[in-house]
């Protein structure tokens, strides 16, 4: 069943909807205003025609309670920014149209069992989905903050898990959301002015380069598989313009970025549809 939001459908969701790929991407994730992008996110979820809004609604406020009072790294940012930031930059990769229902509300839910006690069957529960709740557990390399895989070199059978379900499960979506997830770890946390906090500045490019290793270790175990090139293309493009960012040269300033990305690949900037 569709609800009518009405006053949430403006030029903001037009703009974001008709924008190529990685101009509406880095719009998204320059944006920390978690009201701006909550709008942004209902009125575009009504838009799909394969999401519930009723019950998408309902996603939202679930992580909303859920992540209350939580923060992203080195910032006073609410940690919904990034659940927002999820969902939009995956609605926009797979286009209004395709993203499902299930999707959507695994990119709002993907950090709940990581980071609060929410557990595989409280989200089959309040959803009354288990792919949902699977979806959400397979994207989960913590429990409550506990880690899940606490040496570094056990990350690769994280990722090697979730590429192995992409697989087997496409309609999911999981290798797509995990791909944004590590995208807009490393390349949200830090605003351009808190760059020009050497600490913070420091901290952040740790982190960046920590996510962008780490995408170098999904895209192995997802190329390895069949049907992993698409998939691979992603997370390669997704590399390509975290390394950019990171640059000292360009290090918080996404629409250098985006200019040197375009002049980089003639003008234009690929995107790669999962198959």
């Amino acid at each position: 069943m569709k609800v009518e939001i009405g006053d949430l459908v403006s030029p903001v969701e037009e703009a974001f909807l008709e924008k190529p790929f990685w101009p509406a991407a880095i719009d998204i994730l320059q944006t920390h205003d978690t009201d701006k992008l909550e709008r942004l996110t209902l009125a575009v979820a009504e838009r799909a025609q394969n999401i519930d809004t009723a019950s998408f609604h309902e996603t939202v406020t679930l992580a909303k309670e859920l992540h209350k009072g939580k923060k992203r790294k080195f910032t006073d940012t609410d940690y919904m920014v990034h659940l927002y930031q999820n969902f939009l930059i995956t609605t926009k990769y797979l286009g209004v149209d395709t993203i499902t229902d299930t999707m959507g509300k695994i990119s709002i839910l993907h950090d709940s069992i990581e980071d609060t006690a929410a557990t595989r069957e409280f989200i089959e529960d309040k959803t009354g989905s288990a792919d949902i709740a699977f979806g959400v557990s397979t994207l989960s390399h913590k429990a409550n903050g506990r880690k899940l895989y606490p040496e570094d070199h056990e990350k690769v059978m994280y990722f090697g898990n979730i590429a192995t379900v992409n697989m087997v499960r496409p309609e999911l979506g999981l290798g797509l959301i995990k791909a944004v997830d590590q995208l807009a770890g490393a390349n949200d946390p830090m605003t351009v002015g808190e760059l020009s906090n050497p600490s913070l500045r420091g901290a952040w490019e740790d982190l960046s380069r920590q996510k962008v290793q780490e995408m170098h270790g999904f895209r192995k175990a997802v190329v390895g598989l069949p049907k992993g090139e698409a998939l691979g293309g992603i997370i390669t493009d997704f590399i390509g313009f975290s390394d950019m960012r990171i640059a000292p040269e360009t290090a918080g300033m996404m629409d250098n970025v985006l200019t040197l990305r375009t002049r980089r690949n003639g003008g234009n900037l690929p995107t790669r549809r999962v198959s």
